[in-house]
């Protein structure tokens, strides 16, 4: 376990040197000992990094390990660069269409779409592929509809510093 130890004014984080912390150092292990405990501020894990860190040294005593003080880690919390917000909405759709809509079907639907297309064009089209060719042009419109939702959370984003909500998606056809 990484506990903080301060000999003088130097203070560095390093693994406790018995096996179980809840024995005391004696011996060579000079110092002082502390437990760290991490404190973060309730945030968006979406929007925020807790990437940095400010260690508070207190002389507050451990209520468990009585012969180790507090240590308070403090999680500095900063905004997520807006690159990495966008690629993350890139991202989510993409799987989300993925997931709802796989290549093999979309290359199946798309074979398939223009051979109806063609027979409507030689005016030779029945009911039934006519109510296909409907159908798939439905899913064409839901991916264009999905695609319009993403580009207007992103302007939002952009613009306005509405963070964008992740997945949720109209429903496909």
């Amino acid at each position: 376990m990484k506990v903080i130890r301060k000999i003088g004014n130097k203070i560095e984080e390093i693994d406790y040197p018995r096996k179980n912390i809840s024995e005391p150092i004696e011996g060579p292990f000079q110092g002082e000992y502390y437990f760290i405990e991490n404190v973060k501020e309730s945030a968006n894990l979406d929007q925020f990094d807790f990437k940095t860190y400010k260690d508070v040294l207190t002389d507050e005593i451990h209520p468990e390990y009585n012969h180790l003080k507090i240590c308070k880690r403090n999680w500095i919390k900063t905004e997520k660069p807006k690159e990495e917000i966008i690629q993350r909405l890139n991202d989510e759709l993409g799987y989300y269409l993925d997931s709802e809509y796989p290549i093999w079907e979309r290359t199946k639907y798309a074979g398939e779409g223009n051979y109806i297309l063609l027979a409507m064009i030689e005016g030779n089209a029945t009911k039934e592929q006519t109510d296909r060719k409907e159908y798939i042009d439905s899913i064409y419109n839901w991916i264009t509809e999905c695609r319009a939702e993403r580009q207007k959370r992103e302007n939002e984003y952009i613009d306005n510093g509405i963070f964008p909500e992740f997945g949720n998606y109209k429903e496909r056809p």
